[in-house]
């Protein structure tokens, strides 16, 4: 974990949020974790899985993946 190091000390590490959900008036996000895991996201999926949905006529199905990724909130109401 030396990402860490680069931040000062002092940055904020939660965020929160004022929603205008009654249900939910505010939200608290880790925003250091959320920001490195949306660039991991952004940066690093693949866009080139092919899985075989049917194997007579040949067709497959292709979609993205991301098996590090772990967009993960913190919510703390």
């Amino acid at each position: 974990d030396g990402i860490w190091c680069v931040l000062p000390a002092a940055f904020p590490e939660n965020y929160e949020l004022i929603t205008r959900d009654p249900s939910r008036p505010k939200v608290v996000i880790s925003y250091p974790c959320s920001l490195l895991n949306l660039i991991i996201k952004d940066h690093y999926t693949n866009d080139q899985y092919h899985e075989l949905v049917d194997k007579n006529k040949h067709i497959y199905e292709i979609r993205s993946e991301n098996s590090i990724f772990s967009l993960k909130f913190m919510v703390l109401i």
